[in-house]
């Protein structure tokens, strides 16, 4: 989405991988020209573009030196192959950005993970503990996995499904922090997770989508919740919807050190995902420099 690659490029480096020399012709050709030098491209197949899910999730070791978690990815529980590609990307995107991996041998998809940067995460139950994802994995033995690699202090598991999501509720569809203590819910996700109320946090109701988004006959899943963000701005989904106005209010209160910049996302929706679904954020490369940013 050549759009969101232009809008991110405003504000910082944006990375992106491509299968084939017609991509990069591509994007080469359409991207605005101020922008060429914010871009970086990587010769790094995939069988789909949800970088978020098949991506590694990024950290800073004890020595404040980035690395990168590999995750396991079967397509979301084998639903829709070929996979090869996706599972081999996490690995070649952190070689590709010179940095260690770590080696989970979780099937996750970071979609289904939402932290606070404090020791606190939200999970996907239903889709992390999964017959086609961890079979015979018991739950105490994926949080061991996840708190240590995560180094987490509290984990939360959630049962974060709204209509049409085939990811087997993800998070990001569900629940995401503007802050340590304020968390961002859709009205469908915290009547389904009333156990959210019990957390010492400021939550913050985000609306729906006034209208269903439905494409050839099946509900996509339409979620303001599925926002990135950036250095300085918020990217927020709209969908041409009457509640798109109402969704940036809220993200602006809660963000009110950034811009807030709504961006079209029926084009990806149709394909099942969003715009914090085919981005995955890479810290620099030392603790050091973000605190230098």
């Amino acid at each position: 989405m050549l759009a969101l690659a232009e809008t991110l490029a405003e504000v910082e480096n944006v990375h992106i991988n491509i299968t084939n020399d017609e991509e990069r012709q591509f994007i080469e050709a359409n991207i605005r020209s101020e922008l060429r030098g914010k871009l970086r491209l990587f010769d790094i197949a995939t069988n789909d573009p949800w970088c978020r899910d098949h991506g590694p999730t990024f950290l800073w070791n004890g020595e404040g030196l980035r690395e990168g978690i590999c995750w396991q990815f079967n397509s979301w529980g084998q639903k829709y192959g070929p996979w090869k590609d996706d599972a081999l990307a996490s690995n070649r995107m952190v070689k590709a950005l010179n940095c260690d991996a770590i080696e989970s041998p979780l099937v996750f998809e970071p979609g289904g993970l939402e932290g606070n940067g404090h020791g606190l995460a939200l999970v996907s139950e239903r889709s992390v503990i999964h017959p086609m994802r961890n079979p015979g994995k018991a739950r105490d033995e994926v949080e061991r996995e996840l708190r240590e690699n995560l180094s987490l202090d509290t984990l939360i598991w959630v049962d974060a499904m709204i209509e049409g999501d085939d990811t087997d509720g993800h998070v990001d569809n569900f629940a995401r922090f503007a802050s340590r203590n304020t968390l961002l819910v859709t009205k469908e996700g915290l009547a389904a997770n009333p156990q959210l109320g019990k957390l010492d946090l400021e939550i913050r109701l985000l609306p729906e989508p006034a209208k269903k988004v439905i494409v050839d006959g099946k509900t996509c899943p339409a979620s303001y919740a599925n926002f990135y963000i950036a250095n300085e701005k918020v990217i927020v989904p709209s969908f041409q919807d009457a509640e798109d106005d109402r969704a940036a209010r809220l993200l602006e209160e809660s963000f009110p050190d950034r811009m807030i910049q709504s961006l079209d996302s029926r084009e990806l929706l149709w394909g099942h995902g969003g715009i914090h679904c085919i981005t995955q954020q890479v810290l620099p490369p030392t603790a050091q420099e973000s605190r230098d940013l």
